[in-house]
């Protein structure tokens, strides 16, 4: 698996074309029982209200059944999760001493996201079921009595399943990965790339058993060379991967996701998003969410105190609650690239020199694990409308009712735009689509950005106008308000440990070089 084939990119269209002309001449299942799901999972599916299997469950679980090595390709929230979580829980059901499961993920938010599925649907199917999520920034010690329990799933992040193995290495009777039944790469894509080649190298070629004593299952949104370049491979005694690409090829974007863009010039980026954010269902024309109920304490913490519209505010929002840019705000992730622009923009939303504070998280590498956690746990919980994220946010995080995202800085690589918009619009639990919008800010320097975005999805964007005499109303509190974060930011001195260590890093590797 690590020598990945490359070819050219006509032949990786040309066999998408083959087998996604294979797998359209089938006739696709309407339930889970006809796919041959036990009725015990049939019943936890329902239990989570998945009552219907979507495209890539349908062509995906029969062949898991069956045994086969499957890869798999669909749009962000069409369910890649369940498709290979019910196969791999039945198998295991059967005979949960027989062998365990590995799921790899990219992050650490999504180990922890498959994590809690797993734990809802094997808890039902599997007798004493147990899982363990072996991710960073988390105490080593209790995974490690975790590990020795011998878990019937292990879900990881491939560097600090690394860090288990060699600090055991060589101790008898440790817990190891040669019984591995199943072994899973969550959001392929990424995790076939240098990032993680060297631990991914050293867990299949020195620690999995070998390809034929194992099924491997390969997920993804977006296909690339190396996907496909093991689609092509095989191995003695078994027959090749089972590949169901669902969609235009390699795009993968949810049906009812409507992409816009803005042009907005750099310096006043901040006003747009503040004005955006208040206006942003009366723009769009995204239904409204439904509004909390005043006497519930979620209601509460939408905002932190009783709010003093200015005069120049309630000529732009009103004053009745029918006009409350925060009760009117659907669920909205806002894509940066820098952990402090994620920082600072939180601060700014909830600051008091705006005429309307608005509730938000923020989701980057420099805050703890748990602090991760309870940011992306307020957010699902509807206690903040907001949740200002780096990448960390852009790779398989299933956020329920998520209607918007807003890209304030663009990602360089148009399959990072792919994911970070995959957010919304994503598919009910009852098979239905969602409706969702993306925005993206475009700058002075981003033209040929858009270009390859474009290119890549196979569209234009269409584009939103923001009337620049009404965004510009506010901007003097939103100037005042990100002085303030950006003083705070200083004062806490941010990003601080995180420049050391990398400093440290570089001496380190510069030594071992000499």
């Amino acid at each position: 698996m690590t020598q990945i084939g490359r070819r050219g990119e006509d032949e990786v269209v040309e066999t998408n074309k083959q087998i996604r002309t294979t797998a359209a001449t089938s006739t696709p299942s309407k339930t889970f029982s006809s796919l041959g799901v036990e009725p015990s999972l049939v019943a936890a599916l329902k239990a989570m209200s998945i009552t219907s299997p979507s495209e890539i469950q349908e062509r995906a679980i029969p062949d898991i059944l069956a045994g086969r090595d499957c890869i798999g390709s669909s749009h962000t929230g069409s369910g890649k999760t369940i498709a290979f979580a019910i196969p791999i829980l039945q198998s295991l059901s059967k005979d949960p001493a027989a062998g365990f499961c590995l799921i790899l993920t990219p992050t650490r938010e999504l180990a922890f996201q498959i994590g809690s599925q797993f734990k809802a649907l094997g808890s039902i199917a599997v007798p004493g079921f147990t899982h363990s999520v072996i991710v960073g920034g988390m105490d080593m010690i209790s995974q490690a009595i975790e590990l020795n329990q011998r878990p019937h799933i292990i879900i990881a992040t491939p560097g600090r399943l690394v860090d288990h193995l060699r600090s055991t290495e060589g101790e008898v009777g440790k817990w190891n990965l040669k019984r591995c039944k199943f072994l899973v790469l969550d959001e392929a894509d990424r995790m076939l790339t240098s990032t993680f080649s060297e631990p991914l190298a050293y867990l299949i070629n020195e620690q999995l058993p070998p390809p034929s004593e194992r099924q491997t299952l390969l997920f993804t949104a977006t296909v690339t060379e190396p996907v496909m370049g093991l689609a092509q491979k095989t191995h003695p005694g078994k027959p090749k991967a089972a590949v169901h690409l669902c969609g235009p090829a390699q795009i993968n974007l949810p049906t009812a996701l409507k992409q816009f863009y803005s042009f907005i010039p750099s310096q006043v980026k901040d006003v747009y998003l503040y004005y955006l954010l208040i206006n942003l269902c009366n723009l769009t024309g995204l239904s409204l969410p439904p509004k909390p109920k005043p006497s519930t304490s979620q209601s509460q913490n939408y905002r932190k105190k009783p709010v003093k519209y200015s005069n120049r505010a309630k000529r732009l929002i009103g004053e009745d609650e029918e006009d409350d840019p925060i009760l009117n705000l659907p669920q909205t992730i806002i894509f940066v690239s820098r952990p402090r622009t994620a920082e600072s923009i939180h601060l700014m939303l909830e600051s008091s020199q705006l005429p309307y504070q608005i509730p938000s998280r923020c989701l980057h590498s420099n805050q703890s694990q748990n602090k991760r956690l309870e940011s992306i746990r307020e957010f699902e919980e509807r206690k903040v409308r907001v949740l200002v994220s780096t990448e960390l946010g852009s790779r398989g995080l299933d956020l329920k009712q998520v209607k918007a995202v807003i890209n304030w800085d663009l990602p360089l690589d148009p399959n990072e735009y792919v994911h970070r918009v995959g957010r919304t619009a994503r598919k009910s639990r009852t098979g239905g689509d969602e409706d969702g919008i993306s925005i993206s800010f475009v700058c002075e320097r981003d033209l040929k950005v858009v270009l390859r975005i474009e290119e890549r999805i196979g569209m234009k964007l269409e584009e939103i106008k923001l009337e620049e005499e009404k965004v510009l109303e506010f901007l003097n509190p939103i100037k005042k308000a990100d002085r303030e974060a950006q003083l705070e930011l200083d004062e806490m001195k941010f990003g601080e440990k995180q420049r050391i260590n990398k400093l440290k890093y570089s001496k380190k590797q510069k030594l071992l070089k000499d």
